[in-house]
């Protein structure tokens, strides 16, 4: 199976051209040979496209499959866009979806691909992360600018923003973010939970924060609140399951994210499944683990016997956790998430017994010196052909990634779909 396939060759009846998307219809393709097609580029952009058209009459179905061709050579790109990655998607109940035999001329500046209807459509990059020692860092139209240098890891995708920035000296450290979200109000996190703002369309899509400079920090933005609480000063474990000492026992799923907010808590789902709501699929994270104010850092954290995500049910990270100490994450499921599971610094992790299936873009990340940690004896399996499902540990202490491994977990850093 090859990474891309090209449209077959049909034959040309015509074209429309408008601010570079040409259609090419094969004959007896038009339900009605009188009908009166139209393409209209769109000023505003749904958010994740960097180019996009309205083609009509809206729900036209065609007997025959019709030819799309996206010129990108012709304008800007936003900074940090990797044009490679453009693909030509569908916007489908506000969200993109890459049409499937999309395929991308690199060397014309062309991405083409075939439909059967008309509806929006869209020149969409893929999700990137974009690392290293700095004051400026870009990706998909998002930009980080620092007022002093620092370590980041910025990553932009259609539908998620986060960042994580580390601690460099005493003092306030001034932090502008512009590119972000202009449609509807999305909340920017700092941290934890409790420390947000609210980003809405009169902030133009710019924020500027002041943050502590010595110490790190984690940002991330979703499009609403929609969290459970686990834990500490605000616990509804009782609104979701009943606690039995220190084990939070779900008794139904839950729709929306988890924040763990106490040390030495269990979270047993008990085979229940955590997901994102239909509307925010793609965003947010589906387990919080992170400071608060009123208790610090994490420690002694267990997650166990849960299924996150799903089909349009997927989180931009399906278990985040910051900073945290002898966090277990054990005999779990994850389905369909960008980055299924994230360790942001701290220690003695435990990884253990876990399915990370259709995973999108990494299964594990292990970042910014966690150390001392176990993870052993999961499954991974990639989300797309051609794509890799893979274990990532970057800027750690451990002198190698098999230093944070056990076998046979050790052996297999990566696992292709062929």
């Amino acid at each position: 199976m090859s990474c891309a396939e090209p449209a077959p060759d049909e034959p040309a009846r015509g074209s429309d051209v408008d601010s570079g998307l040409v259609l090419t219809l094969p004959d007896g393709a038009l339900p009605d040979s009188g009908m009166r097609l139209t393409i209209e580029e769109l000023a505003v952009l749904p958010r994740g496209a960097v180019r996009a058209w309205e083609l009509g009459p809206d729900g036209t179905k065609f007997a025959e499959p019709v030819r799309l061709e996206a010129e990108y050579g012709d304008f800007e790109l936003p900074p940090g866009v990797d044009s490679s990655t453009l693909r030509l998607s569908v916007y489908v109940d506000e969200r993109w979806v890459a049409l499937a035999d999309s395929e991308n001329d690199v060397d014309k500046k062309v991405v083409r691909a075939t439909t059967t209807h008309f509806s929006i459509y869209g020149l969409v990059p893929d999700p990137k992360q974009v690392d290293g020692r700095g004051m400026l860092w870009e990706a998909n139209g998002v930009s980080v600018t620092a007022d002093a240098e620092h370590f980041a890891r910025l990553s932009a995708s259609p539908t998620a923003i986060s960042l994580f920035l580390s601690g460099e000296q005493a003092g306030t450290a001034a932090l502008s973010l512009s590119g972000l979200p202009t449609q509807g109000t999305h909340h920017l996190y700092v941290d934890s939970l409790e420390d947000h703002r609210l980003v809405t369309p009169a902030d133009a899509g710019q924020v500027s924060l002041s943050i502590d400079g010595a110490r790190s920090h984690y940002l991330w933005l979703q499009p609403s609140p929609g969290t459970v609480h686990i834990g500490g000063t605000f616990d509804q474990c009782a609104s979701v399951g009943s606690w039995s000492g220190n084990v939070c026992r779900l008794s139904a799923d839950i729709v929306g994210g988890v924040s763990i907010e106490a040390p030495d808590v269990v979270l047993d789902c008990d085979g229940h499944r955590i997901s994102q709501e239909f509307a925010d699929r793609g965003m947010g994270v589906g387990v919080l683990v992170t400071e608060t104010r009123q208790l610090g850092f994490p420690s002694d954290i267990t997650v166990q016997n849960c299924v996150v995500g799903g089909t349009d049910q997927w989180f931009w990270e399906g278990v985040a956790v910051f900073s945290g100490t002898r966090i277990h994450v054990l005999d779990s499921v994850f389905e369909d998430n960008a980055y299924q599971l994230k360790l942001i610094s701290g220690s003695e992790a435990e990884i253990v017994g876990n399915s990370f299936l259709r995973t999108l873009a990494t299964s594990v990340l292990v970042s910014e010196d966690a150390t001392n940690g176990v993870i052993a004896n999961n499954a991974m399996t990639p989300g797309m052909p051609c794509r890799t499902s893979r274990l990532w540990t970057t800027r750690s202490t451990a002198s190698s990634a098999s230093d944070f491994l056990e076998p046979p977990t050790s052996r297999l850093l990566e696992t292709l779909s062929r």
